[in-house]
């Protein structure tokens, strides 16, 4: 088994030991850690136009029909098991949070936007909306942007 298999493989475990969540049960979504903008970072909703959030909420819709594992292997919510490292995020994990739970984002509904928030029991907590992609920053799309 090879180096990169072996840690795709414990990165898969660490996601399903923090989901300590019925497998039939489904995904809720919450607002209760909501943060809006994080300085000049991430927006509010009212910053986002209709067509974007009429996008997410059509998403929201199918990822409450789905259970943890169902969203993850869809790529409905991508799952990084904690904040992003600093050199990864131009986000800050609020204080208050956790940054050692699992942190992911809910993504594949309008370009590169993102929501992050992390994941406890069958709740995802939404914390920040990312329309430009800065809460974990892949390299291939921030070598085409040079952001």
């Amino acid at each position: 088994m090879s180096r990169q298999t072996q840690s795709i493989e414990s990165r898969l475990k660490q996601n399903r030991e923090k989901s300590p969540v019925k497998e039939q049960e489904t995904i809720l979504i919450s607002w209760k850690h909501y943060r809006g903008k994080d300085g000049k970072i991430g927006q509010l909703i009212s910053e986002w136009d209709e067509n974007l959030l009429k996008k997410f909420f059509n998403k929201v819709d199918i990822i409450q029909e789905l259970n943890y594992s169902q969203a993850r292997d869809q790529r409905l919510i991508k799952f990084y098991t904690c904040f992003p490292k600093k050199e990864k995020t131009d986000f800050k994990c609020p204080d208050d949070l956790d940054p050692t739970s699992n942190w992911g984002t809910i993504q594949g509904f309008y370009q590169h936007a993102r929501v992050a928030g992390f994941f406890d029991k069958r709740y995802f907590y939404i914390v920040f909306l990312d329309k430009d992609h800065k809460f974990y920053k892949s390299s291939e799309h921030h070598k085409e942007t040079g952001n």
